[in-house]
């Protein structure tokens, strides 16, 4: 993870941690609904698979992402098996890999946010785009999950991926599968995916129940920490309780990431008070050295070459035959806006410095990420109801 990200990361991952406790929100004075807004729409332009008639993003084509190719377990080939249908999800960044991790990290913290801040969501009239984002997500999860003791855990090979400067609709890279099973086992993996179906269980449990039911019957198959958290909230066992004050809780972590869990299981499970907490969310919208906003779109002087390939590629025929080096030629490297806005992402931003420079083979600076969006959505439907 890129330094500036985890930075942001860490910081809304600490507003967030508040379902339990309580705020005073300082704002700026920015149009905080509109940031919400386009914050969601960032996450809608990172779905993958069959795209909805309602979609909002209208640079997005209909995708299918139906696989058979070589599986693959985590290391090693095992062997070639029936048609998986893996359509679906998220791709977590600028390229066209759906990373299991980072994508049930995002749903997780984006169910936390519809959990802690319903009432500030349905103020916002984004209430129900939230719902939709995360169960974009857990219908992945469950397809996912669908064979006994193994989950798919990643779609597409990196190394081809990132050779490649194309839409998702026009890529023709391998669509590899990673999984993970008995032999090949991936702890955090299964843990996060668990930990996301059993939050979401949650939102759901008011409007879909049969719907949350499976979700949190498919999260009760691991019960690592995190897992275990969300699994106490949903269903208040005392088993998951008590792996946590027994296993984790005695860690000193204040991190919280997608790849470092303790701080977020310490809090959810605790009454925290948060009291005059410096506000990111200006910081990134425009109250900084540089005077620009860190979200496309939105604000002054936003950036324009968002390391994107959705976004950089002009939208071509789906039939249209690209040569991978070229494409770098193409739309990598020039120096030019976006053809197709990334409304609403946040990029990874300046260095400690406040150095930035609008440049998109600089993926450190503005390579966006779905989970910085998924940790904003709380808090700025909190400043959008209070803190304006």
């Amino acid at each position: 993870m890129k330094s500036s990200i985890k930075a942001l990361a860490i910081a809304f991952g600490a507003w967030l941690m508040i379902s339990n406790c309580f705020l005073v929100v300082a704002g700026g004075g920015y149009n905080y609904t509109e940031a919400l807004t386009k914050s969601l729409l960032f996450l809608e332009a990172q779905r993958s698979g069959k795209l909805p008639p309602n979609s909002r993003i209208p640079w997005r084509a209909v995708e299918y992402d139906i696989i058979w190719t070589t599986i693959f377990g985590i290391g090693t080939c095992s062997c070639i098996e029936n048609v998986v249908d893996l359509v679906g999800g998220y791709y977590d960044a600028g390229d066209n890999v759906k990373y299991g991790l980072p994508m049930a990290f995002t749903i997780t913290t984006l169910a936390w946010s519809a959990l802690a801040y319903k009432s500030e969501l349905e103020a916002t009239g984004e209430l129900k785009n939230v719902h939709a984002a995360i169960r974009w997500g857990t219908d992945y999860f469950l397809k996912a999950s669908s064979k006994r003791n193994k989950l798919w855990v990643q779609v597409g090979d990196p190394n081809a991926d990132h050779a490649c400067w194309l839409r998702p609709e026009n890529m023709k890279t391998p669509r590899t599968l990673y999984k993970i099973d008995e032999n090949d086992p991936g702890t955090e993996i299964a843990a996060e995916t668990a930990a996301a179906m059993a939050a979401s269980s949650i939102v759901f449990r008011g409007t879909d129940r049969k719907y949350a039911r499976s979700l949190l019957n498919k999260a009760k198959l691991d019960e690592l920490l995190w897992a275990a958290s969300w699994l106490y909230m949903a269903t208040k066992r005392d088993v998951y309780r008590n792996y946590i004050t027994g296993e984790a809780i005695t860690a000193s972590v204040a991190e919280f990431s997608w790849d470092l869990k303790y701080a977020g299981a310490q809090v959810l499970l605790s009454d925290v008070s948060i009291l005059n907490l410096n506000s990111s969310m200006d910081y990134l919208l425009g109250s900084n050295p540089r005077g620009r906003s860190y979200m496309v779109g939105f604000g002054k002087n936003s950036p324009t070459q968002a390391h994107h390939r959705g976004a950089s590629v002009p939208v071509l025929s789906p039939q249209a035959e690209v040569d991978c080096g070229m494409s770098f030629v193409k739309w990598y490297q020039k120096n030019q806006p976006n053809p197709n806005e990334l409304t609403g992402a946040i990029v990874g931003g300046p260095d400690r410095y406040d150095n930035f420079e609008d440049l998109r083979s600089d993926s450190s600076k503005l390579e966006p990420c779905t989970y910085i969006n998924s940790l904003a959505v709380g808090p700025l439907a909190k400043l959008a109801v209070h803190g304006a």
